[in-house]
């Protein structure tokens, strides 16, 4: 059986000699080439022609999410597994609109790292377990209507101030309003929301993570 023939891009050596190490425990892999910019990656995926390319989404010249679009400009047929250290979730979306097949965080276990490669091989996805439920949310918050869209600006800058803690008082004086006029918009606040007092309308804010404030 053939082995698979992976073109890693990274510009760190130190992970490249750890790619390498676990690679060279297997009789599976082999590390056809590596690159450290983005020419280099471009040049050594033509001369290689890889089954799997490894690329790191934090490259120093380039991003890894615009290498991964000129990859595949280049060879549609590329199958690309993204590496990061980072967990952000907008950057597993940005890949997986770029062309990549998979995305996975570079403290995986090793074995998880192997098994990943293993289905980019055979054409399948692969998003790493960590990260799927956080996916999973942002798709379903950037999809879904969101109950706090139905605020106005106004209320919107009373909710702001009731997740800093701020009583009705301070709201008010804080906003230039009355008291009455703040009890008035947390009343509204509360049943736009379908919560029952301000405090459910608090922790829902800073749970939901909503950006109150232009």
């Amino acid at each position: 059986m053939s082995q698979i023939r992976i073109l890693l891009i990274d510009d760190h050596e130190l992970w490249r000699v750890g790619i390498q190490t676990l690679i060279n425990r297997t009789n599976e892999f082999v590390i056809s080439a590596e690159a450290d910019s983005a020419a280099d990656a471009l040049e050594q995926a033509r001369i290689v022609q890889p089954h799997v390319i490894l690329l790191d989404v934090n490259l120093p010249e380039r991003d890894g999410i615009a290498i991964c679009k000129d990859l595949i400009k280049a060879n549609p047929l590329h199958r690309i597994l993204m590496l990061t250290g980072n967990a952000d979730t907008n950057f597993v979306v940005d890949a997986i609109i770029a062309g990549a097949k998979g995305y996975i965080l570079k403290d995986t276990h090793p074995d998880e790292l192997l098994n990943a490669i293993r289905r980019v091989h055979t054409g399948n996805h692969y998003i790493d377990p960590d990260l799927t439920s956080l996916l999973f949310e942002q798709v379903r918050k950037r999809i879904l209507p969101s109950r706090f869209d139905a605020l106005t600006k106004s209320e919107r800058k009373v909710l702001a101030c009731m997740t800093q803690a701020m009583s009705s008082k301070e709201i008010a004086l804080h906003l230039g309003l009355t008291v009455g006029t703040v009890r008035n918009y947390v009343s509204a606040i509360c049943q736009k929301l379908g919560v029952s007092n301000r405090l459910e309308a608090t922790q829902l804010a800073m749970r939901e993570q909503i950006q109150l404030m232009e």
